[in-house]
C-alpha cells in the first residue's frame, strides 16, 4: 500500500512540476505590469500576523521576474529566486533519471543534492539573519506594529 501511494506521489510530481512551471510562465507575462508595483497584496500567515518579512517574502515575484528575463529585480526582490528555480530543476530530473532505472546514478548525485539541499538551507537562512539585522530595530518595530499581533495586543491593553 506504502509503495502504491509513493508512486502515486512521484507520479502527480512528475505531471504536476511541468505544468506549474508552465503556469508560472504564463502568469509572468499576465502579471507583467503588476509585478514592480511596490504596494502588492500578501497571503503570507507570518507576515500578515506579526508585519515582519518571512524568510520567503519575495519569492513568487523574483520568480516571476525571472521567467520575464529580468535577472536585476529578480536577485532585488529575493535573493533565491533563481536558485529555487533550478533545485527545482535538478531534483525533477533526478527523480526522472530514478524512475528511468538509472538508480546508481541518481543514489550518487542524490548524496550531493542533499549536501546541496543542506548548504541551501544553511544560506537561505543566513541570508534571512543578515537581513533582519541590516532592516534595523527601528524599521522592524514600524513593521511588527503593522501586524496583527500588535494590534491585537494593542487592542486589548485598553
Amino acid at each position: 500500500m506504502i509503495k502504491i501511494l509513493s508512486f502515486c506521489r512521484v507520479n502527480i510530481f512528475l505531471v504536476g512540476f511541468p505544468i506549474a512551471l508552465f503556469l508560472i510562465y504564463i502568469s509572468s507575462f499576465v502579471f507583467r505590469d503588476n509585478l514592480y508595483n511596490y504596494v502588492h497584496v500578501t497571503i503570507c500567515p507570518f507576515k500578515n500576523a506579526t508585519g515582519i518579512d518571512c524568510p520567503g517574502c519575495g519569492m513568487g515575484r523574483s520568480i516571476l521576474a525571472l521567467f520575464n528575463g529580468d535577472l536585476e529585480h529578480s536577485l532585488k526582490f529575493h535573493r533565491f529566486g533563481i536558485i529555487v528555480v533550478f533545485v527545482s530543476i535538478i531534483y525533477y530530473v533526478f527523480l526522472l533519471l530514478k524512475l528511468r532505472g538509472m538508480e546508481k546514478l541518481s543514489e550518487t548525485k542524490s548524496l550531493t543534492f542533499r549536501l546541496c539541499l543542506y548548504l541551501f538551507i544553511f544560506f537561505f537562512s543566513a541570508n534571512y539573519m543578515i537581513k533582519l539585522y541590516l532592516t534595523g530595530s527601528t524599521e522592524l518595530s514600524r513593521q511588527f506594529q503593522g501586524g496583527l499581533i500588535y494590534r491585537f495586543l494593542h487592542i486589548n491593553s485598553k
